[in-house]
């Protein structure tokens, strides 16, 4: 019986050991999360992702793309890269294109144009919504061996910032990357009622935020206690999202 059971567990290590294709986040180094949220405010230019995709075989291996709208919201464009190919934004709920990439053993295709692990592309075009879109990488002689992600994307009403975009003025932050604290400076030409600075995770979840107080100042944000990564911060001006940027946290 105990040979049974060592039989099958070796075999579930080399099931698991098998699945060697990787898309690694070039901001953190690390694989890509299973689960993306992106929040933006209507209007926002279009937001992208860039992903590496390594081949950790020995031997070369050929890959197609698959993407898939787990849910849409009609006028949002979701289109895509995948190797030497970008796809429009088709609005059929899979799209598989035919084209293949080879990848040989070891090698990787880098973010970065005409060689695209993977690229992620969407455009609200003013349209409040949400949007799921899942994307798979897979070998077409093994199609078990896959890599797949999901990214949400939450598109909220712009508020007065659109109608002016000077009335709300947030910077980038110095330093960026940053180790223990950085700094954003904010300016507003008229006094909300509220306004704050939120600090997201790279799964949507809220980690820090920060009272706004008077039309201009300089707020700190205090990341000795967050885990290296990639981090989106985002000016709330009453409980509308205006602006949303990239932070980047690195020991």
């Amino acid at each position: 019986m105990k040979k049974i059971y060592l039989s099958i567990l070796l075999s579930l290590g080399i099931g698991a050991a098998q699945a060697q294709l990787r898309l690694i986040d070039p901001a953190t180094g690390n694989d890509v999360l299973s689960t993306y949220t992106v929040y933006l405010a209507a209007g926002s230019p279009t937001h992208s992702f860039d992903f590496e995709l390594h081949n950790d075989y020995s031997t070369s291996k050929t890959i197609k793309s698959k993407r898939y709208l787990n849910s849409y919201t009609t006028g949002q464009d979701v289109y895509f890269c995948f190797g030497t190919n970008c796809y429009s934004a088709f609005t059929v709920p899979l799209h598989a294109p035919n084209q293949s990439v080879i990848l040989p053993g070891g090698a990787m295709l880098p973010n970065g144009a005409g060689t695209y692990g993977l690229k992620t592309d969407f455009d609200d075009n003013m349209v409040l919504g949400n949007t799921q879109v899942r994307y798979t990488l897979y070998d077409v002689n093994n199609t078990a061996d896959s890599v797949s992600l999901i990214i949400n994307y939450e598109v909220t009403a712009v508020g007065l910032a659109k109608l002016d975009a000077k009335n709300f003025i947030l910077s980038n932050t110095v330093p960026n990357p940053a180790t223990n604290t950085t700094s954003v400076k904010y300016n507003f030409a008229s006094q909300p009622n509220k306004a704050s600075l939120k600090v997201f995770n790279m799964v949507g979840v809220m980690v820090k935020e920060i009272e706004l107080e008077g039309l201009d100042g300089k707020a700190q944000i205090d990341v000795s206690n967050l885990s290296d990564g990639l981090y989106f911060y985002s000016l709330v001006v009453n409980d509308k999202i205006i602006s949303t940027k990239k932070l980047v946290v690195g020991k």
